[in-house]
């Protein structure tokens, strides 16, 4: 599932409501499964807001690693289809 990341100027009492919310929001009532979506729209079975700064960092070096160069291939290949 995706993690959840909030600005650190909010305040501590809010950041625990949300997190509390994001964690549990599979199980409220009123939520169908296919409400629950991810990254591009793809449906997920919950959402969580315990990942590590080592896991999130590790996520970062990823992403970093998609940089234009990387990007235009992609393009390029997906116009030859």
């Amino acid at each position: 599932p995706p993690p959840l990341a909030i600005p650190p100027e909010v305040g501590a009492s809010i950041k625990t409501r949300l997190q509390d919310a994001f964690n549990t929001v599979h199980t409220m009532s009123g939520i169908k499964p296919e409400q629950i979506r991810g990254y591009g729209g793809k449906q997920v079975d919950r959402y969580t807001s315990d990942v590590s700064e080592e896991t999130m960092a590790e996520v970062g070096d990823m992403l970093n690693a998609v940089n234009r160069d990387v990007k235009q291939s992609i393009l390029a290949a997906s116009n030859k289809r």
